[in-house]
């Protein structure tokens, strides 16, 4: 199995959403760190 993620360090609200829509884990940067912008709601999908 496959999953799926987009990171970037700006990000528009609806590529985000149109992202996690599609399944994909979504990581933007916090800091000097990154984390994942994903709500507890998200289901990866798997290939």
């Amino acid at each position: 199995r496959v999953m799926g993620a987009v990171a970037g360090i700006l990000i528009n609200k609806d590529v985000d959403k149109f992202a996690m829509n599609e399944g994909l884990f979504v990581i933007v940067q916090s800091g000097d760190s990154v984390k994942l912008a994903n709500d507890g709601k998200f289901v990866p999908r798997t290939w």
